[in-house]
């Protein structure tokens, strides 16, 4: 046997507790010095003790930080340098994506010790998320990333993160389960729902709190019982903002925190979990029971790949349809047949074995690299774009039953260039209004513009240059553009092509651009209300724009269909197409519009001249589901 190393694993909150009490006990059981620091990040005790005890293990030292954020991010940095210069163990061992994380792991690397993350690559592509940011922060500064899944090895490698030093360990929470003796429960013994909320996008804002009410009243009512352990915080604010009496009024059968045994159990016992939080995304795949997820983006992607876990933020009618479907018969019996993709339980035991190779114990010797090893010397790599490592696998599922149809909108259920020429006249004659511009030679740089392709941007901008016209008036125009509505056409076949497809399988939407244009466009076609899920990927910002992963899972998820089983027909071969085939969903090119001309890209399932043509494919592959067995 190796000598045993010597780690040091800080633990923050409750998640950190659960996660890394098995870790942690293994590998002092193989020899390993641990010393555990419980940094004070959950400040309140029913949120760390319950914790501690019930898994069995007491930190060796427990900070007590300052009341306010700032000033508990000083203090961990501040300890955490000084716990580290003062142990200097052969590695930190953190995980997940708390404060903790990076603030431990930027103490290390100032002395000069290796990281190891464990949780590594999870990725919502947030860029509001605090947890997204402390994420990437520790896979810039570990040594070695630990991924629960193989998504997330490939998120790591798209990165730029060498393959070895990546090992796919699976979720220490499994081992947690296990270990506790927690386990399936059949579904005909499961009842009622258990719903959480704590996430600070979700509770600190007045409005959207109402929100969270307003599903806390419907689903007492339409399926209840509902069980709501309440965090501290959302307690708080309920009070604060004057809505505890309608919140206890609605009926919800609210509690204190529970440990987590009695926590799980009430999980495993429900038929559907409502909730904000990334840990029990994980702990219900395990217990085979569907989760409702009140935010718009996860970074566990499996269980909305797999079907099991539906994005619905804090939309009320989406909410309830995800929860109504996840609690059919149907439902629950896939659900709960369907695999844990975070592992089976031995985390522990593979991290374990992880510290005993030799290529573990020689990358935690930091080193300087001699001049031979330096990038100069090294090929450049390409780094591929987040989308194209979404899909874990690379089996095109091409004789899957179709559950659900996705489209693009501009070019290819309508031609858009009758829009921009009615946007483009609108603009001239707004400018000629302002700066006495001749509508003549400004209307011909917008179109000049236009025809480097509309998907650029800034068209406005360089027209109006090329005219010399004064840019104080740029803003104006641009929101004259934004608003500029018109009555737009759709072909009868079209019309007739997504009503048909409508009555087979549930159809959605998924469009890039300024999300009021999209709107605007929808209402012009008559199209408002038409698909059952609507997906404006701008709303997660531009950086989400097809290909991006983002929101064709988003869609995906509110319809309750994996990739494998959602074909996505679309114009532009290079964002349409490219991003639903690298989901693993089949893809149908349209040629029609502006992209026309493009080359198909590899792997494209059918490529057509138009909507038709791509309707006559769907029916004639014979693999079409009936709504009602989509789920929809």
């Amino acid at each position: 046997m190796k000598p045993g190393l010597r780690l040091t694993v800080p633990i923050g909150t409750r998640p950190e507790i659960v996660k890394l009490a098995p870790v942690v006990n293994a590998l002092r059981e193989h020899g390993h010095h641990v010393r555990v620091i419980a940094t004070g990040q959950h400040f309140d005790a029913e949120l760390t003790d319950v914790f501690f005890s019930a898994l069995r293990l007491q930190p060796d030292v427990r900070w007590v930080l300052p009341s306010s954020e700032a000033d508990r991010v000083g203090a961990i940095l501040s300890d955490a340098m000084t716990e580290i210069a003062e142990q200097r163990p052969d590695a930190v061992l953190v995980l997940g994506d708390t404060w903790t994380v990076p603030l431990f792991a930027l103490a290390a690397r100032r002395y000069g010790i290796a990281v190891v993350h464990l949780e590594a690559g999870l990725r919502s592509f947030n860029e509001l998320s605090i947890e997204e940011v402390n994420r990437r922060i520790a896979g810039a500064v570990a040594q070695f990333h630990l991924a629960p899944t193989g998504l997330a090895a490939k998120f790591l490698r798209a990165e730029g993160v060498e393959e070895d030093r990546i090992e796919v360990v699976g979720n220490p929470v499994i081992d947690a389960m296990r270990l506790m003796g927690l386990a399936p429960i059949p579904v005909a013994s499961r009842r009622g729902i258990v719903l959480t909320a704590h996430r600070a996008s979700n509770v600190d804002d007045p409005d959207r709190l109402a929100a969270l009410v307003d599903i806390v009243e419907a689903l007492v009512v339409r399926h209840g019982p509902v069980c709501f352990p309440l965090h501290p915080r959302t307690r708080t604010r309920l009070n604060e903002y004057g809505l505890w009496d309608r919140f206890v009024g609605s009926g919800v059968g609210y509690c204190e925190p529970l440990g987590y045994r009695e926590m799980l159990r009430a999980v495993a016992s429900s038929r559907v979990v409502v909730t904000d939080s990334g840990g029990l995304q994980e702990e219900t795949a395990w217990l085979g029971v569907p989760v409702v997820v009140l935010r718009d983006t996860t970074a566990r992607w499996e269980g909305v790949r797999n079907g099991t876990a539906a994005l619905t933020g804090l939309d009320r009618a989406a909410t309830l349809q995800a929860v109504e479907r996840f609690a059919s018969e149907a439902e629950q019996r896939r659900i709960a047949d369907t695999p844990c993709p975070y592992g089976v339980g031995d985390t522990a035991q593979q991290v374990v074995d992880f510290f005993d190779t030799e290529r573990a114990r020689n990358g935690l010797q930091l080193r300087e690299p001699s001049a031979p090893e330096t990038a100069l010397s090294q090929p450049v790599a390409t780094e591929p774009a987040p989308a194209a490592v979404a899909n874990e696998g690379s089996d095109e599922h091409t004789s899957s039953p179709i559950s659900a149809v996705l489209f693009d909108l501009d070019d290819t259920l309508y031609i858009q260039a009758s829009w921009l020429d009615g946007a483009w006249d609108a603009v001239a004659d707004r400018a000629a209004e302002l700066a006495n511009l001749e509508y003549e030679p400004f209307r011909r740089a917008l179109a000049l513009a236009a025809s480097a392709g509309s998907a650029r941007g800034a068209i406005i901008d360089r027209a109006l240059a090329a005219v010399s016209g004064p840019p104080q008036i740029l803003e104006e125009l641009v929101a004259v553009f934004r608003h500029h509505r018109q009555p737009l056409h759709m072909s009868a076949t079209n019309g007739a092509v997504l009503r048909d497809l409508a009555a087979r399988v549930p159809i959605g939407l998924v469009t890039d651009g300024d999300p009021r244009i999209q709107r605007a466009k929808l209402a012009g076609l008559g199209l408002a209300g038409t698909f059952d899920a609507t997906v404006f990927s701008d709303e997660q910002g531009r950086g989400r724009r097809k290909p991006h992963p983002s929101p064709f899972l988003l869609a995906l998820s509110r319809l309750g269909v994996p990739p494998r089983d959602a074909v996505f027909v679309g114009d532009r071969p290079e964002t349409d197409i490219a991003g639903a085939l690298r989901l693993g969903m089949r893809a149908i090119r349209v040629r029609t519009g502006e992209y026309a001309a493009l080359p198909d890209v590899a792997g494209t399932w059918h490529s057509v001249e138009d909507l038709a043509a791509a309707h006559r494919c769907l029916l004639d592959s014979g693999l079409m589901n009936h709504r009602e067995i989509a789920g929809g």
